[in-house]
């Protein structure tokens, strides 16, 4: 193993992004991209969502990974929480596809998954059927291109 000095770790380029495929009413080719969450963003989510009261929290984990996760190709957040309301809003199916993959690439197991959501108002739980923190994937993972470096 090549252990790591402090630059190559915090320079090497690890956000993965993942083009998810929303064929249908979308058009043909269509799809969205969803991406890694940085430490701070789960740190965030995890923090908003372990250990509360639904009550405690308007917001729901789902909305929350989906606002975080979901991105244009080169890796910048598409929607911002005032998007919150109209995304939650599309045909749970598509929102379903991209929650899964969120939760494959970032790590969340199906047990995290249902212990954060339990802790949201909306209190769904995914089956990740398509197997969250499991290996495959909609596609395979691309990284932004190093110009923005």
């Amino acid at each position: 193993m090549n252990v790591l000095t402090a630059d190559d770790f915090l320079d090497a380029p690890d956000l993965d992004i993942v083009p998810v495929p929303l064929p249908g009413k979308y058009g043909e080719d269509a799809g969205l991209c969803v991406r890694n969450l940085t430490g701070d963003d789960r740190s965030e989510i995890e923090r908003q969502f372990a250990g509360r009261d639904a009550k405690q929290d308007p917001r729901n984990f789902r909305a929350a990974v989906l606002l975080r996760c979901i991105c244009d190709a080169e890796g910048k957040q598409l929607f911002g929480e005032q998007h919150r309301d109209r995304l939650m809003g599309k045909a749970a199916g598509p929102l379903e596809t991209l929650f899964e993959v969120a939760c494959r690439i970032n790590g969340f197991t199906k047990k995290d998954v249902e212990e954060l959501e339990k802790n949201s108002p909306a209190g769904r739980k995914s089956d990740c059927s398509s197997g969250c923190a499991s290996p495959g994937s909609a596609a395979a993972p691309t990284r932004p291109s190093s110009d923005a470096d």
